[in-house]
């Protein structure tokens, strides 16, 4: 959008009554201890729902933090049947017009008391000074939305000398109403709420608006070169990507991170040095492929999941060792946490789930899915690059799906098909055995092949060393 028209969409926002009446609206009441909500939308089903993440501490996840939740429908009052699981149902109608729904609910910010399965990154969480939340971690909506094309009003009412940062008020960071293209941008991206700073880079086509706190302030040079340099990677080998992303890095608990539509969410642990770039320099670049792998090039269903977290792991591992982000030592150990993961998983965790099946269960499955996800990529790249006689490799599929990424979400088996294109092989056998199947990929083979030596003690030690001083293929595929 130009920032003519943002401007000129603001300044009707901020002449209209306090609470925006239209076709889907929200308006966000910022307390010290929780958000009141109100939302308006033009209905014809009769579900509400709100995307629950998982906790052990609570069976009903965050809905246990949504009270005084109130509904009318074209003025008058309903009762609101709770069907649980972020499930409220309006009473039935005989009505095939569009109803006018308003709903009114509060939301407890008490988030920093669970332990989220899918990381608090991925739902809401406290910061030194403010607040940090996904979307659909505090929102309510009609079911029969998800997929339609139309806007969404949002407008906030903030306390003194605070702020809300979103991936659509980049260009106008002081205004506190803005509209959102689609519910399905609304729900998968992030907010911040409170008072603090931010710092822009331009890499290529994208603009990163960077807030940064605690600790973690004190290194974001560092981090922002890991940023340049994983962008100026991905970019050449998938394809350019264009627009304007809100990259919020805070001290946490462990690191971890989650990627959104145009925005994503990083916790760091411990120092921020040369030392641990493995660590929060991996998890920065595995986050960053995610906004052309994952959110750019999407997937039919959770059978992919293999695909989404096992080539971020690996295409990070290749991202860093290319860019020379990290050195040979850290690449090594980094590819022996990727092996260790899937022989933890695929011995111990979870034995006798398929790649495929594991996707599920993403939680429970994580150390299969990451670490065997990666191998599978790896042992595809392999194939790909000596088919081909070192013609095409990994990347090249992924530049194909990139350039396609509009059309269709990608599934295993359109997936093969790209892969048979561009090798001219067929790859039933990988996907039936090692995909949909529970044979083993054959990680001894691969690090051969790569002209490593793999030692193991049990199934979970692993030491990896150069067994070549130079490998044709190990260069080829990570500079190394």
């Amino acid at each position: 959008m130009k920032l003519t028209s943002l401007l000129s969409l603001l300044l009707l926002f901020l002449a209209l009554p306090d609470f925006i009446v239209g076709q889907n609206s929200y308006q966000i009441i910022v307390h010290d201890n929780h958000l009141e909500v109100e939302g308006e939308f033009q209905m014809k089903g009769d579900t509400l729902y709100m995307i629950i993440g998982s906790s052990p501490d609570s069976k009903s996840g965050q809905q246990e933090l949504v009270s005084q939740l109130s509904a009318t429908r074209n003025g008058k009052p309903v009762d609101l049947q709770n069907k649980a699981h972020g499930i409220w149902v309006l009473p039935e109608t005989h009505s095939t017009e569009p109803a006018t729904v308003s709903i009114k609910y509060q939301v407890d910010l008490r988030f920093d008391e669970y332990n989220w399965n899918s990381g608090k990154e991925e739902m809401a969480y406290g910061f030194d000074n403010g607040y940090v939340f996904s979307m659909r971690s505090v929102f309510i909506w009609p079911l029969e939305k998800y997929d339609i094309d139309e806007q969404v009003k949002i407008k906030f009412k903030l306390p003194p000398n605070q702020r809300i940062l979103s991936p659509w008020n980049l260009a106008a960071p002081n205004a506190r109403a803005f509209t959102v293209p689609d519910f399905v941008d609304f729900l998968f991206n992030t907010f911040i709420i409170g008072t603090f700073e931010t710092e822009t880079i331009e890499v290529e086509q994208l603009k990163f608006t960077m807030v940064a706190t605690g600790q973690t302030a004190k290194h974001i040079k560092a981090i922002q070169e890991v940023l340049s340099a994983g962008t100026s990677y991905f970019t050449s080998t998938i394809g350019p990507l264009k627009g304007d992303y809100l990259l919020l890095y805070a001290d946490g608990d462990r690191n971890d991170g989650g990627a959104f539509e145009h925005s994503f969410s990083q916790t760091i642990k411990g120092a921020v040095n040369k030392k641990s770039l493995p660590f929060w320099g991996g998890l920065s670049v595995h986050e960053l492929y995610h906004l052309w792998h994952g959110r750019g090039i999407t997937f039919e269903s959770s059978e992919e999941e293999w695909i989404v977290e096992g080539w971020a792991d690996y295409l990070t591992l290749k991202a860093m060792a290319n860019q020379s982000i990290i050195d040979k030592e850290q690449w090594l150990r980094k590819l022996e946490n990727s092996i260790r993961k899937y022989q933890i998983g695929w011995h111990r965790i979870t034995p006798g789930t398929s790649l495929a099946a594991a996707g599920q269960h993403k939680g429970d499955n994580r150390m299969l899915l990451y670490g065997g996800g990666a191998m599978a990529a790896l042992y595809l790249d392999i194939q790909i690059m000596q088919q081909t006689h070192f013609q095409a490799d990994l990347n090249t599929v992924l530049q194909k799906m990139f350039s396609e990424r509009n059309l269709y979400a990608f599934s295993n088996d359109s997936l093969q098909k790209k892969i048979e294109r561009v090798t001219r092989n067929n790859y039933e056998s990988f996907f039936q055995s090692f995909i949909y199947g529970k044979e083993k990929i054959p990680v001894e083979s691969l690090m051969e092949q790569l002209g490593l030596q793999m030692d193991v003690f049990g199934y979970e030690d692993i030491g990896l060393s150069f067994d070549q001083a130079r490998n044709p293929l190990r260069k080829q595929l990570f500079g190394l």
